[in-house]
């Protein structure tokens, strides 16, 4: 079944009276009729109607049929606003528009072909190009997601930073831009391990992945910082870390199977900077306070 199909006809108490069958390519195949109680050729609606049955009337009449496209039942063609398709030869009977020519792909030549070939995975609303069925392809994704898995994740990375020094960076902390490519990114379960290996190191972690939209992640790299990362959409992530490095945060996108971050990182000496200049202030009128008691 299809996001856009029109499948059946319904009444207004939500019974259904007609539903449709069609092939992929849209061939009407044949048609339910809930008070006949029985499935109707389409070559055959005819006989019903001139035998009074109200729903195969109902079902003849109806012109929105398969992707919401007006059907002509005399010739058989649907109407797409701009052009006739013909689903018996899976082809538009007249050409597209000659700019949208595009000879350096396949079948880039051809102006009569429907939705690439392929209606499971593109659609098409007016007649003029094929647009991704988003809803199909994303349901088809659901069904190839494992409950649970391990997968092995092998990356390079380059790396703009301002200490390149390790003994630096944990007593200062870092500012980060980098470009991490995955070589090896397997599609991850529902629940899973992945262990992350490249040329800056390695990580190991447990994950939740929510069907691509949301999923979180925590673990651990060889740097003893544990990690915590949180992705939003596949392109859409960001993180926290605290360990032996001190504190940071991250934040990023992810185009073509490479990731694109942004990392500030605390170190522990700049921590505690910071940890005094903001305790200091507030913890000194109590200690000459406390030193004046004393004194008495």
């Amino acid at each position: 079944m299809f996001f856009y199909d029109v499948i059946g006809i319904c009444k207004s108490d939500g019974k259904e009276i007609v539903r449709y069958f069609y092939d992929s390519f849209g061939r009407i195949l044949c048609q339910y009729l809930s008070n006949v109680g029985t499935y109707v050729d389409i070559e055959d609606e005819m006989e019903y109607i001139n035998n009074n049955e109200t729903n195969s009337f109902i079902a003849t009449l109806n012109p929105y049929r398969y992707r919401s496209y007006i059907y002509d039942k005399e010739t058989k063609l649907y109407y797409l606003n701009s052009r006739y398709y013909d689903p018996e030869v899976c082809r538009f009977i007249n050409t597209d528009k000659i700019k949208l020519i595009a000879p350096n792909y396949f079948n880039g030549l051809n102006l009569y072909i429907y939705c690439n070939n392929n209606p499971i995975k593109f659609l098409d609303k007016n007649g003029q190009y094929p647009i991704a069925n988003v809803f199909n392809n994303w349901i088809e994704n659901v069904k190839n997601i494992p409950i649970s898995n391990f997968v092995n994740r092998v990356y390079l990375k380059k790396e703009i930073e301002i200490f390149s020094d390790r003994y630096l960076q944990n007593i200062f902390g870092n500012v980060t831009f980098s470009a991490k490519k995955y070589i090896l990114n397997p599609k991850t379960g529902f629940f899973y391990q992945a262990s992350e290996m490249g040329n800056e190191g390695f990580s190991h972690s447990v994950g939740i992945n929510a069907l691509d939209i949301l999923g979180v992640e925590v673990g651990y790299d060889d740097n003893y910082n544990l990690f915590y990362n949180v992705n939003i959409t596949p392109y859409l992530h960001f993180g926290t870390s605290i360990g032996a490095q001190g504190f940071g945060f991250n934040g990023g996108i992810i185009i073509n199977n490479t990731s694109y971050d942004f990392d500030i990182h605390v170190g522990w000496g700049t921590a505690a900077v910071i940890v005094t200049a903001i305790v200091a202030p507030v913890v000194s009128p109590f200690v000459a306070f406390f030193n004046w008691l004393f004194s008495l």
